[in-house]
């Protein structure tokens, strides 16, 4: 049966959350037995992680390093509450305000902000649901932030993003993508077309291709990552100017890097594992070096 509790019908229920909300409003400094009770009350009304994310980022200056930190480990805590609950974020998450915070860390331009804020989107992706995850994962990450997050000149911030793009943007494998027609092998540029039609410089799925629904956000995450990483190729070659010449002086080491990472990828879906690997920006990688060999700088190897 169902052994669910209706909480809202419990007598002095609302009003108990009511006077802690207040409490935690009013409190200089949330305390840990303040953070212990927030993140049992989400067990009982998960819609209660937007006022937390609200009230703590809201009050967050983002110039204050040290606050930023406690905000981002305090947004761990509570999306770590949901994967104890085994249940995704709720459908009123309010993600344009939770756009807005990430937007707020990306200003600071603090690479160890940066790298922690990107740590929890890929420890969390799951918790998103469709609408969500494509105002996160495609629109913000991918086409408002790509350049800038995809050559950032640090290389823990950098290495974060590729993973991120590589095992997080889609929930579908590639594999099975393939495998049903959607996409096709990679050419001779490192880049993934769409069988049917080919959206090349394209940013979306074209409205008439015959796509299962349940596909559509896997393929546009693949359709953004492939075309940026297109642009960025386009621009190192003098072809075009498409984001501040500044971002050039990592470009050639970010795309090794990412085909670094998307052959690990590819490793990965060949061994038929589940759990993802864990963040590991290459410089961490123990006793191994990018060897950067092609003149191009397409292709890598990394050697012990």
């Amino acid at each position: 049966g169902n052994n669910s509790i209706d909480w809202i019908k419990i007598f002095g229920y609302k009003q108990l959350v009511d006077r802690f909300l207040l409490h935690f409003k009013e409190a200089e400094v949330i305390t840990k037995p303040a953070m212990d009770c927030s993140i049992l009350l989400l067990s009982t009304d998960p819609n209660l992680i937007n006022f937390f994310i609200k009230f703590q980022f809201s009050r967050t200056r983002m110039f204050n390093i040290a606050a930023v930190i406690d905000s981002l480990t305090k947004l761990d805590q509570w999306f770590g509450a949901f994967v104890k609950m085994n249940c995704n974020l709720p459908e009123s998450f309010d993600v344009e305000f939770f756009e807005k915070s990430f937007d707020a860390v990306l200003s600071t331009d603090h690479h160890q902000l940066i790298a922690r804020f990107l740590h929890i989107l890929y420890g969390y992706s799951d918790l998103f649901t469709e609408h969500a995850r494509k105002r996160l994962y495609v629109d913000l990450l991918i086409k408002k932030h790509f350049f800038k997050l995809f050559l950032h000149w640090d290389d823990v911030v950098r290495n974060y993003y590729h993973q991120l793009l590589v095992f997080k943007l889609t929930r579908t494998r590639t594999s099975d993508l393939r495998s049903k027609g959607y996409l096709i092998q990679e050419d001779s540029e490192g880049d993934t077309k769409f069988a049917k039609p080919s959206v090349k410089d394209r940013m979306e799925i074209p409205k008439n291709t015959n796509i299962d629904p349940k596909f559509e956000l896997d393929l546009l995450a693949c359709t953004v990552i492939k075309t940026s990483i297109r642009v960025v190729r386009s621009q190192l070659r003098g072809d075009i100017k498409a984001f501040d010449e500044s971002l050039e002086v990592y470009g050639r080491k970010a795309v090794s890097e990412y085909n670094y990472y998307a052959s690990q990828y590819e490793m990965w879906e060949d061994k038929g594992l589940d759990k993802v690997p864990n963040l590991a920006p290459l410089s961490f990688i123990n006793g191994k070096t990018i060897n950067f060999t092609s003149a191009s700088d397409r292709f890598f190897s990394v050697h012990k």
